[in-house]
């Protein structure tokens, strides 16, 4: 989808306003996405339950990352999405950036946030990022492609406003647990890098360094289970996104994410989701649609 999504000849970026009256079904995408909430009520339903949201809530939500907009009156949303290739390739530094890495890496990582943070900004802190938002629109929108540098810039400033006001709140989302510790951010990112390679415990703390037993201690501090079990639900919400992207069979995206077994596939699937995967393509597929865009800039 962020394929067909983003305009070729800049970098991965778009931004929109929105005005949302009624809901939007569920539905989830396959790039990085982060929505500001400008006025008006609604209910936002993630994983976590539906929670009320107004003026100041600021979700971000990581690819597969189930969300839907219930009960919206007026409820005018911000919406800045930038394709994860931005985070692989030309932001990789910004794991090593306190603010961003929390943001993007270690907390929507971890299982216990399943790909979704909440935030609420200050009415100052959201009228400053509008408007960088509204300076990254006008980046966006040029017809003469170009100026990759310049959109990514403004993406970072835009990135690092809401970073300077949100931090400590994002911090509370460890619950106590300490910072994520390096080999646990390396390996979620070797195993998302490469999902269809035959991952074992042993070559995992062998390319990171450490000792399996201690690995295995080090995921589940942080991320609530041990590394292969942690790369099984990778693998379950990427073979999810591909169920609903594309018209591949099952069993090929299977193989796609590393289980070829087609059998072992089907269990460790509806031991995810808790049907099968062809259920889950009927239930889900046709409901998948985003909401009308009212003003937007493309990259």
């Amino acid at each position: 989808m962020g394929n067909d999504f983003f305009l070729p000849g800049h970098a991965p970026i778009r931004t929109f306003q929105t005005v949302l009256d009624g809901g939007v079904p569920l539905h989830d995408h396959d790039f990085m996405e982060i929505v500001m909430v400008e006025g008006g009520t609604g209910q936002h339903r993630t994983i976590y339950g539906e929670q009320e949201i107004g003026k100041g809530d600021v979700f971000i939500l990581r690819p597969g990352a189930w969300h839907a907009f219930d009960n919206a009156t007026e409820l005018q949303l911000r919406e800045v999405r930038f394709g994860m290739e931005l985070l692989t390739r030309e932001l990789a530094w910004t794991r090593d950036d306190p603010a961003i890495d929390l943001m993007f890496w270690a907390a929507p990582l971890s299982l216990d946030r399943r790909g979704v943070l909440h935030v609420k900004l200050t009415d100052e802190s959201l009228e400053r990022a509008n408007k960088i938002a509204d300076e990254l629109a006008q980046l966006t929108t040029r017809e003469v492609p170009g100026g990759r540098a310049e959109e990514i810039g403004r993406l970072l400033v835009f990135v690092s406003e809401l970073g300077k006001q949100i931090t400590a709140k994002l911090l509370a989302v460890r619950k106590g647990k300490p910072e994520p510790h390096q080999a646990v951010t390396d390996g979620i990112r070797m195993m998302e890098e490469d999902m269809r390679r035959d991952w074992t415990l042993p070559e995992l703390a062998r390319k990171l360094n450490v000792d399996k037993s201690y690995l295995v201690r080090l995921f589940r501090a942080h991320t609530n289970s041990p590394p292969m079990q942690f790369l099984a639900h990778l693998r379950a919400e990427r073979a999810a996104i591909l169920l609903l992207r594309t018209q591949r069979d099952i069993s090929v995206i299977g193989e796609q994410v590393g289980w070829n077994d087609p059998n072992y596939f089907a269990r460790r699937f509806k031991a995810h989701f808790g049907m099968s995967a062809t259920k889950y393509r009927e239930k889900f597929a046709r409901s998948i649609k985003l909401p009308k865009e009212t003003a937007a800039a493309s990259t």
